[in-house]
């Protein structure tokens, strides 16, 4: 029998980018620590529902050992059997408490716990402490992700409204429909109106709207929401001889993405007064905290050498295709979010012209200085070199720039005979959202879904082609053109194969071919 809410309503399980392994030892090494390498070490996840985040992973890094605990059997159970469907040996699921989790379990170079802390007893929280400070290794990194004030203080006040319509309500799933509806309702009440709470109502609003049922369950309708401070969550880390490291989305420590005045005045402080007074001034209502242990020495500069063993993957994009020139060296750049950044002189346009051409696949400095001194004919490659170097430290604080520690396991173009990831593969078979060679979650149309399963290397693009269109015909699959279903024979077929020659080529650009 069920014995838990996360049982009636299983929090989907699926991958975070900000949590991956790799990521975190990039993190750890760029403030120099010497953590383990993510291609050999162990981790462990407290509140792994069904292992949507590790068994990516897992199936990356084979020399790498996994253990997912959850309270959930339910959920325990799927990501055992997903394991061994793909039949991953390094990767365990313990159906525990995480206040039942032993010392015996042993140490781990990296501990994750995504979306649990917030949502937990004060019991619980503690022992998330105490098992970061008994379990980590000596360069160990933990990552606890959790609810934010001021952020999440309105946020909460939605929460306890929603609560107090469905307390005579038991049914998780019915509790949930009745949350959506009252609060479109309350939303609708106030249209007429502009204030601070309306808008808050608003904005929560569409996010209810926009999510899924087990995120407005456990985020807004489950017995413990716990939002803290940066500061407050710091203080009770210290007390478990923990240290901060660094949030996982390193741009939002970097003080040069504030104003200028405000940059200046918070410069003086200290690592984790800039932190909690950035959460004031940005009203932040979630983070990624990265915890080492107490007394390991940090090195908060970060030296640019660094980026010369690192590989580089830059999110921005020229506004014009005109190559840059002497004449006019300078150009602007366009990013994820509205980033606008701009360059004015000619080797680092160049660089950045470059690095947005081969944004397929990460490249090493190496191969960036190469292509930027033959295309541009400069001859100087250590100014190329420095400006790589500065250019990717920069954008990475930014949050526009991709670092990478260990090379892609993904290829950056289409074969005649396509291999998608295994993992992607095996997901599309029960869920349209796939983890790619990135980490990131993929979202994939219906004749995607179709298509990316037999995408095993064996088959060329026609075969696969011919494939996917007997699948559609045989599942029935309705197809529109401008909102009309198309009935014809040979139509449809033109229009499952452009589709097919889409979406092969968009998986490439999604990171989710490996051959």
């Amino acid at each position: 029998m069920p014995h838990s809410d996360y049982d009636y309503v299983p929090y989907e399980s699926y991958s975070f980018a900000q949590t991956h392994i790799a990521h975190l030892e990039l993190m750890g090494q760029m403030f120099g620590m010497n953590c383990a390498d993510a291609r050999k070490c162990r981790v462990l996840e407290l509140g792994g529902a069904s292992g949507g985040n590790l068994i990516p992973m897992a199936a990356e890094f084979p020399n790498s050992e996994f253990v997912c605990v959850d309270l959930s059997s339910v959920q325990i159970e799927e990501g055992a059997r997903h394991a061994a469907d793909l039949n991953l040996a390094n990767i365990s699921f313990l159906a525990l408490s995480i206040l039942d989790i032993p010392g015996s379990i042993g140490e781990f170079d990296y501990i994750l716990c995504h979306g649990v802390y917030s949502w937990v007893p004060e019991e619980v929280r503690e022992k998330i402490f105490a098992i970061a400070r008994d379990l980590l290794s000596p360069e160990g990194i933990a990552l606890v992700s959790y609810n934010t004030l001021p952020g999440w203080g309105l946020a909460r006040c939605v929460r306890d409204m929603m609560r107090y319509h469905t307390s005579g309500t038991t049914d998780p799933v019915d509790r949930v429909r009745q949350s959506r509806e009252f609060v479109s309702f309350v939303q609708k009440f106030q249209a007429s109106t502009r204030s601070p709470w309306t808008e808050t109502v608003g904005a929560e609003a569409t996010r209810i709207a926009g999510a899924r049922d087990s995120y407005v369950f456990h985020e807004f309708l489950e017995d413990s929401n716990h939002p803290i401070y940066f500061s407050e969550f710091m203080q009770r880390a210290h007390e478990f001889g923990l240290q901060y490291l660094g949030d996982s989305q390193i741009n939002f420590m970097f003080l040069e993405n504030q104003p200028r005045l405000i940059a200046e005045r918070l410069a003086p402080l200290g690592t984790e007064h800039i932190e909690q007074y950035s959460d004031f001034l940005h009203n932040r209502r979630f983070r990624f905290t990265l915890l080492v242990r107490e007394g390991r020495a940090l090195a908060r500069a970060i030296d640019p050498a660094k980026v010369d063993l690192l590989y580089l993957r830059s999110l921005l994009v020229p506004d014009s295709r005109v190559p840059p020139n002497l004449e006019r060296p300078g150009r602007n750049f366009r990013g994820p979010e509205d980033m606008n950044y701009s360059t004015v002189d000619f080797t680092s346009t160049a660089v950045l012209s470059t690095l947005a051409d081969l944004a397929a696949l990460p490249v090493t400095p190496e191969q960036v200085v190469e292509e930027v001194a033959e295309r541009y004919r400069i001859s100087d490659r250590a100014a190329i070199l420095q400006s790589v170097r500065t250019t990717a430290i920069r954008l990475f604080m930014y949050g526009q720039m991709q670092l990478y520690l260990h090379p892609p396991g993904y290829v950056g173009r289409c074969s005649e005979r396509p291999e998608a990831l295994r993992t992607a593969r095996y997901q599309a078979g029960f869920r349209s959202l796939v983890t790619n060679g990135r980490h990131e979650m993929v979202a994939l149309q219906p004749i995607e879904r179709i298509a990316l399963p037999l995408l095993d290397g064996t088959r060329t693009l026609q075969f696969l082609t011919d494939s996917v269109i007997a699948r559609v015909r045989n599942s029935g699959l309705v197809l529109q053109r401008e909102g009309v279903p198309i009935s014809d024979a040979a139509e449809l077929e033109r229009e499952v194969a452009a589709h097919c020659a889409t979406a092969i080529q968009a998986f490439a650009a999604q990171a989710l071919l490996v051959a």
